[in-house]
């Protein structure tokens, strides 16, 4: 039976889809949680997977990346969108068909069987296994974790798939080999280590650190010891066999028989002893080494001989390896941040022209409109107030024109600003996401910059007729000016986006060793589901899926911008009333954080 994945929001439609599929005899599961859409689709395991565009938390488009991600199952969209721009973007996503509503289910179920009679008649696997946000596709050998992909040896592949079908169960070496082999017969346990080992450092580099954990050893076994030298101590008791053969046969007695056994077993006993105690400190050594960070390690305990120093170059050849290429991503991130920074202050300068023309246009209007109506004053003077029938349309014609003109200019104008804010956005993305600060940290008025920020978004405000209440303060803190404001503004935007009518009220607080500037507004309020996640990079919730611009990033910014510098930040919020945030600055000290 093919198993169909519906991701749906869509109530009634996902009812009728799933019944006809049904009826077909195909497994068809319809998304409960549409914030973790991966999850799910790691635990059915689909053959195909229908998708509508339009959908809570993220739109149908991310999802679609995701799966693609890990799988190569067929992905079908069904959408009401059916407009040339959202089809090229559904297949660039790596959708297989597109299906417009409303549809007809027996056209659907038709090219649902076209689709899975041509990628399924080779019986091609596409398992996908979920853990903690890792996501291991068995058909192509790979494992996905936080964007990050790593392709997988077939012995590598094994190991993590019994791990992950054991996951939260501890994992025997026995049961390992017993799949990696068939059979533990003919298998040493270092070679297994050694496989698990590398396995580890892979992963380690897509951010999955600890991902596999083993128990280790880490006092040295004597029968360990004896696996390693067992020919050396064969080679002894050999020599103590002949040595004792040979007295026997030149006839000693057999007092010095025993006496000579006793000799050589204590031989053996200190030749064993001492050759122990090298091979403990070794592995005391190297268990110590591994207990120190990662780029530490490298310091490994001096070679003892030819072999050891042999492994030593190697490592420090990998060494060498890593950090070069570890250099070379820095400087190709490098390069790419300056790239941006630079568009992002080339870009401005085009904006500061449409800006200073706006305003030209803006007065050019204005004298239009002056001029208009004396127009019509000096001809109603002139005829006696009876202008006549064509000239009062005329006169109306040329009145609504030059209304059109001027709401057409307000509009040009907040879409300039929103252009102008989203590149300060990714300006200020670029810095926080750089390891460089560039924080000045000194007393800053508050009052000063709370009234920047309102200045700033007053126009808005007062085209969409949304109040303002702030009554001043006179408070001083230690912070970063431009960062502090860029805060505040990123809040006051969201604020007017999501409350049509109303106010916005911002207030002042000191409690204890804390200042908080408050920001409060009486908007369309965020659902209490979405309120733990709002600060996630990219998050939109369902009021950002109802806004179609909205990108989840501002918060984001506001958050890591608020760790590096020790403040605080946190938001209430409930729907129909409004959404609250408050802005902590430590009073005391500034605190820096990297």
């Amino acid at each position: 039976m093919y198993r169909i994945f519906l991701v749906e929001d869509d109530e009634t439609i996902a009812k009728l889809v799933r019944r006809h599929l049904e009826k077909w005899d195909y497994d068809v599961h319809v998304v409960q949680k549409f914030d973790a859409v991966m999850s799910e689709f790691a635990s059915f395991e689909p053959h195909l997977v229908l998708m509508d565009i339009g959908l809570p938390f993220y739109n149908g488009y991310h999802w679609c990346t995701e799966i693609r991600r890990v799988s190569k199952v067929p992905v079908v969209f069904l959408s009401s969108a059916a407009d040339n721009m959202n089809i090229v973007m559904a297949v660039s996503m790596g959708a297989d068909d597109f299906i417009a509503k409303p549809f007809d289910l027996d056209v659907l179920t038709v090219k649902i069987q076209a689709i899975i009679r041509r990628c399924y008649d080779f019986g091609a696997n596409n398992s996908v296994l979920e853990h903690n946000g890792a996501m291991l596709n068995i058909s192509d050998a790979t494992i996905t974790y936080d964007d990050k992909r790593l392709e997988l040896t077939k012995n590598e592949l094994k190991i993590l798939q019994t791990l992950f079908d054991n996951k939260e169960r501890i994992v025997s070496r026995s049961l390992l080999m017993e799949k990696l082999w068939e059979s533990d017969a003919y298998v040493d346990e270092n070679t297994l280590s050694v496989n698990v080992n590398r396995l580890r450092k892979k992963l380690d580099s897509i951010g999955l650190e600890s991902f596999i954990v083993a128990k280790i050893q880490n006092k040295p076994h004597l029968t360990n010891f004896i696996k390693q030298n067992y020919i050396w101590i064969l080679m002894i008791v050999t020599m103590s066999c002949i040595h004792l053969l040979y007295m026997y046969l030149i006839g000693a007695r057999k007092q010095d028989l025993v006496y000579a056994a006793v000799l050589d077993a204590i031989l053996l006993l200190i030749t064993v002893l001492v050759g122990f105690f090298r091979y403990s400190s070794k592995v005391k050594a190297l268990s110590n080494a591994l207990k120190r960070p990662v780029e530490e390690q490298a310091q490994l305990p001096e070679a003892t001989d030819d072999v050891e120093m042999l492994y030593h170059r190697l490592l420090e050849n990998q060494s060498i390896a890593r950090s070069e290429s570890e250099s070379s991503a820095a400087i190709r991130q490098s390069q790419m941040r300056d790239y941006y920074s630079m568009w992002v202050h080339q870009i401005k300068t085009p904006i500061s022209a449409m800006k200073l023309l706006l305003e030209a246009e803006r007065e050019e209007l204005g004298q239009l409109i002056c001029d208009d109506e004396q127009s019509q004053c000096h001809i109603g003077d002139m005829t006696g107030g009876n202008i006549g029938a064509a000239g009062l349309n005329a006169a109306l014609k040329q009145q609504a024109v030059l209304t059109e003109l001027s709401d057409n200019m307000d509009s040009f104008e907040d879409e300039l600003f929103r252009i102008e804010e989203y590149v300060s956005m990714a300006l200020q993305y670029q810095r926080v996401s750089s390891t460089e600060n560039d924080f000045v940290l000194e007393k800053v008025s508050v009052d000063g910059v709370i009234r920047d920020t309102i200045k700033k978004y007053a126009k808005i405000m007062i085209r969409r007729h949304i109040g303002i209440n702030y009554s001043g303060t006179g408070q001083v803190v230690y912070t970063d000016g431009k960062w502090l404001a860029f805060m505040l503004e990123q809040i006051l935007s969201n604020a007017i986006k999501y409350t049509p009518h109303g106010v916005v009220t911002i207030e002042t607080a000191e409690e204890k060793d804390r200042f908080f500037i408050t920001i409060k507004d009486t908007g369309i309020g965020i659902k209490a589901e979405d309120l733990p996640r709002v600060f996630e990079k990219g998050y939109t919730g369902y009021n950002g899926h109802a806004d179609k611009k909205a990108t989840g990033i501002g918060l984001y910014l506001c958050r890591q911008m608020a760790d590096k510098l020790g403040h605080t930040i946190r938001m209430e919020s409930e729907i129909g009333k409004g959404t609250k945030v408050w802005i902590g600055v430590d009073l005391d000290y500034a605190d820096v954080r990297d």
